[in-house]
């Protein structure tokens, strides 16, 4: 089975508008383009979806998908979206099953803040999703990371009880991955339990950085081939003839 994850769409009010100079709606659209031939079963949209909070926005991103894609979409929130207008735009489905593996979505977001976290209302949601699934192998995916990645201006964002979300995970003996977005970065920590973060699909962010700092690299996206007995492979992808065309007159987002 293929699953493909996008991530950090960041999608602005109108189509040809630009974040950082990249216009995001291109850019998700030759993301898709190119992720779509991996003919996914499928995709994970790990939060960030808009730039601005917005269900008109969130309406166009499910539109732009799905002239691509017809497949199962699982969508969660990220920091700079808003839960119920994600809901209300019908992208508010985050848990699917499908043969012997469980796609378990987790809100790691709080409305108006950065910073991610694992509320005990959404780790008690979480254990009760299991404990309904008979599902031998679970996917997790959030937006933000459980731990640190190395990039000390987003490790102050990571999951404020991360460690319980780990231990969560750890404690299921189902949980074969947990897989996010946010930091605009590949990151692949060799843990027991993978711990997998994706590039966006417009801009990029320098790993390592100590302050905000925008790199140059392209757009990207995660595919993911998982097996009945429960093991995955993994690789990320970049859009390589995608023409990003950086402006970082403004270092902001």
């Amino acid at each position: 089975m293929r699953i493909v994850q996008i991530t950090d769409t960041h999608l602005l009010h109108n189509p040809g508008d630009t974040l950082l100079g990249v216009a995001t709606e291109s850019s998700l659209r030759a993301t898709l383009e190119q992720a779509i031939k991996h003919q996914p079963d499928v995709l994970l949209a790990t939060g960030d979806l808009s730039q601005y909070a917005s269900e008109a926005i969130y309406r166009r991103f499910s539109s732009v998908v799905r002239e691509y894609f017809s497949g199962p979409l699982l969508s969660i929130p990220g920091n700079h979206d808003t839960l119920a207008l994600l809901n209300s735009a019908g992208l508010g489905e985050c848990h699917l099953e499908v043969g012997n593996w469980l796609f378990l979505g987790i809100d790691t977001h709080k409305d108006e803040e950065v910073g991610g976290y694992f509320s005990l209302e959404e780790q008690q949601a979480f254990e009760r999703a299991l404990t309904s699934s008979q599902a031998e192998h679970v996917l997790v995916f959030g937006h933000h990371p459980p731990v640190g990645i190395g990039t000390a201006w987003l490790d102050v964002h990571q999951i404020d009880r991360g460690a319980q979300l780990m231990q969560a995970i750890t404690d299921s003996g189902r949980v074969r991955a947990y897989v996010f977005g946010h930091v605009h970065q590949i990151i692949d920590l060799d843990t027991p339990i993978p711990i997998l973060g994706t590039p966006s699909t417009c801009f990029q962010f320098e790993p390592g950085s100590e302050e905000f700092t925008v790199g140059s690299q392209q757009p990207g996206y995660r595919m993911l081939e998982l097996d009945a007995d429960g093991s995955l492979k993994s690789e990320v992808f970049r859009i390589l003839d995608y023409e990003l065309s950086l402006d970082l007159s403004q270092l902001q987002y």
